[in-house]
C-alpha cells in the first residue's frame, strides 16, 4: 500500500474542529422558467479573514455551468474585466460540528480570479443569523499561512465540505459531508507540473479526494499551506499559495473610494499572517512565456528559491 501519513489523533481532532468553523461549500443558484430554483454544488473553500474566503479558480468556473445556456456567455465576459453574473452564489458553512446540516449562509458578493494559479478570492456577506454569529466565532480561528509548500514526505491534512453526487436529472442531495484526510507529500513542483493541466506551482499528495473537495484547504503542522486542485492517477495536486501574493483586488463600483490592494500588502500590514513571509517578501514576480503569465520565486541573486 505505500507509506502512510502519521499524525497525532488529538491534533487531528483539534484541527478538524477548528476547520469546521472555517470551511464552506460553494453553490450556485438560478431561477428556471417555471419559477423553481435550481442549484449546483461546485466545491469547497475556507474563510481566511473577516468576510473573505479562498477557493480554487476552477471551482468558481464550475459555477458558470449552473445553467448550460449561460455558460458560453459568461466565459466570454471573463475577458472583459468586472461584470455581474446572471445567477447568485452562496457559501454554506457548518454552524456546529455536531449538527453538520445546520448551516450559516453567506452570499458571494465579489470574486477575484487569480490568473497564474488555481485560486480565487471571495468576498462573502452574512445571509442569516447563524452567519452573523459565525463572524464573531471565527475571529480567533483564522489560520496562519505557510506560503512555501511542505517538503516531500511531510504529513498534511486536506479539508473539504462536499455532497454526494446525484444521478443525472436529480436534485442536489440535501446532505453535505465534512471531511478531513491526512496524506503524504510525494512530489513538489516549484514552477509547474510537467504534464496535464496543472501548469502552476504545486505538489502531489498520495490520496484521491471525492468530488466537491476541490477548493478546500490543506494544512501542514497546523498552518494553511495549499488549495486542493484536482486528481491524477490516484494522487491529488495541491496549488501552492505563494503565487497568490500579487493577486490584485479592486472594487470599481465604489468609484473614487476604490483602491487596489494585493495579498502581498495584506501580509505586509499584518491583516494576514504567514510564518515564511519574510523569506518570500519581495521575491515573487511574473514572467510571460508562450503568451501566458508564469509566477516566479527568485532569490536576491536571481536564482530560483529553494522551496524546501
Amino acid at each position: 500500500m505505500g507509506e502512510q501519513p502519521t499524525i497525532n489523533q488529538r491534533e487531528l481532532w483539534l484541527l478538524a474542529e477548528k476547520c469546521a468553523s472555517l470551511s464552506f461549500e460553494l453553490l450556485g443558484f438560478y431561477e428556471v422558467a417555471d419559477g423553481q430554483i435550481q442549484h449546483r454544488s461546485a466545491g469547497s473553500g475556507m474563510f481566511v479573514a473577516p468576510c473573505q474566503g479562498i477557493t480554487a479558480r476552477h471551482v468558481v468556473n464550475d459555477l458558470h455551468r449552473v445553467s448550460p445556456e449561460w455558460t458560453d456567455e459568461v466565459r466570454r465576459k471573463e475577458r472583459s474585466g468586472y461584470f455581474y453574473l446572471p445567477y447568485h452564489g452562496l457559501a454554506f458553512q457548518i454552524f456546529d460540528i455536531n449538527e453538520p446540516n445546520r448551516a450559516a449562509e453567506w452570499g458571494v458578493t465579489r470574486v477575484w480570479m487569480d490568473t497564474v494559479t488555481d485560486a480565487a478570492s471571495l468576498e462573502l456577506a452574512p445571509g442569516n443569523p447563524e452567519a452573523r454569529i459565525m463572524m464573531d466565532r471565527m475571529r480567533p480561528l483564522f489560520p496562519t499561512w505557510s506560503l512555501l509548500p511542505p517538503p516531500v514526505g511531510a504529513t498534511v491534512v486536506l479539508v473539504g465540505q462536499h455532497r454526494d453526487q446525484s444521478a443525472p436529472g436529480e436534485a442536489v442531495p440535501e446532505r453535505a459531508t465534512y471531511r478531513i484526510m491526512p496524506a503524504l507529500v510525494t512530489e513538489n513542483f516549484e514552477r509547474e507540473h510537467d504534464r496535464g493541466m496543472y501548469n502552476f506551482p504545486g505538489y502531489f499528495v498520495n490520496v484521491d479526494v471525492p468530488h466537491g473537495m476541490s477548493g478546500g484547504a490543506v494544512f501542514w503542522e497546523g498552518r494553511f499551506c495549499g488549495l486542493i486542485s484536482g486528481g491524477l492517477g490516484g494522487s491529488t495536486y495541491i496549488a501552492s499559495l505563494w503565487p497568490m501574493c500579487l493577486t490584485k483586488f479592486e472594487s470599481p463600483n465604489l468609484g473614487i473610494l476604490n483602491r487596489e490592494i494585493t495579498l502581498e500588502k495584506m501580509f505586509d500590514t499584518g491583516q494576514l499572517k504567514a510564518v515564511d513571509w519574510n523569506r518570500v517578501k519581495g521575491l515573487i514576480s511574473y514572467a510571460t512565456e508562450r503568451d501566458r503569465c508564469i509566477p516566479l520565486l527568485r532569490s536576491p541573486d536571481g536564482f530560483p528559491l529553494d522551496c524546501e
